[in-house]
């Protein structure tokens, strides 16, 4: 009892950020969000981090989960609001961070990976543990990562090489990489928020996306968008990041709790994820879609075209590719 009395101390000590104490025995209830469906492996993901939470606390924590957009438009807006402490943990692509964290563009970098296997070395080792502590000062903090498989081109024509993205309209995040490699395509970049995607296509804003195949199939771009090149470009993961400011105001216990909560989710989120993508291309296939995988020959042309875009970022992210490439 006397750990409960202590919980909804801290609670009323954060000065509103929390939701309060009581009903639910005194816990810390922590606003969280994702811009996903509750059915979607992020969203699954962070059920598993509650219940790691719960459990780790006694439950004198737990993570009260707003999926599918019910806090914010988009990524851009609920990392906005979790900045401002409104939002106290968020799941967020890796790609948005770019703008208060540089050397998180790093991740967003094509073919930067090797395979699934290589990029989860990198970021369960000391390079995903300096790029999490990166965050630090901008408003907030690095908590953990997720899975958000390969992504790749989608397109209201078809596509089967790199060519063929050449003078389109493709919509990307708002990430100065991931513009940087649409133009060396010969694409024009757009950032749209990603709950527009599905208008803007319908209405010829733009002609192609890129995203994983789960996200394709969930947002039913793939009802807009018929036609998917599977060049998997690049890995971009998610990140789990909490509001610095609510996070200041926790106890050392607490945030260790979290911390391991969010490194302890990923297992559950990564089978959810592959189980997922696996389900996703045979149900927009099953639609109808054309769904093409490159040759060798196709793959070997969208490396080249990258070519002076490595030469330019390579000096921006230090040696920080080099590394990543080297990890076994």
């Amino acid at each position: 009892m006397r750990g409960r009395n202590w919980a909804c101390g801290v609670v009323l000590g954060l000065a509103g950020l929390a939701a309060g104490c009581g009903g639910g025995g005194g816990a810390l209830v922590i606003r969280t969000a994702d811009v996903q469906p509750a059915s979607y492996p992020t969203v699954v993901g962070l059920r598993e981090m509650d219940r790691i939470v719960q459990e780790r606390s006694e439950g004198t924590m737990r993570l009260h989960i707003h999926a599918g957009a019910t806090l914010g438009r988009g990524e851009v807006d609920t990392l906005s609001q979790t900045r401002d402490g409104d939002i106290h943990i968020n799941r967020v692509s890796a790609a948005p961070l770019q703008q208060w964290a540089p050397r998180m563009g790093v991740l967003a970098m094509p073919y930067l990976f090797r395979d699934e296997d290589h990029m989860w070395a990198v970021l369960n080792g000391p390079i995903g543990d300096e790029l999490l502590a990166s965050l630090d000062g901008t408003g907030l903090v690095g908590l953990g990562w997720q899975g958000a498989g390969a992504r790749s081109f989608y397109a209201t024509r078809p596509l089967r090489s790199a060519e063929d993205l050449r003078g389109l309209q493709i919509r990307v995040q708002a990430n100065e990489v991931m513009t940087a490699m649409v133009e060396a395509l010969g694409g024009s970049a757009r950032v749209v928020d990603y709950d527009e995607v599905y208008s803007a296509l319908r209405n010829n804003v733009i002609q192609a996306a890129e995203n994983n195949p789960p996200s394709y199939h969930t947002s039913g771009h793939y009802q807009a968008a018929r036609h998917v090149l599977l060049d998997e470009h690049s890995r971009i993961p998610e990140v789990i990041v909490a509001s610095q400011r609510w996070w200041d105001r926790l106890t050392p216990d607490q945030q260790a709790i979290l911390r391991a909560a969010a490194r302890g989710q990923q297992a559950v989120q990564r089978r959810s994820w592959t189980e997922m993508e696996t389900e996703a291309l045979a149900a927009v296939e099953a639609a109808g879609v054309t769904v093409v995988e490159p040759d060798e020959a196709a793959r070997q042309a969208f490396r080249e075209a990258m070519g002076p875009l490595y030469d330019r970022y390579r000096a921006e992210f230090g040696d920080l590719v080099d590394r990543i490439q080297a990890v076994p």
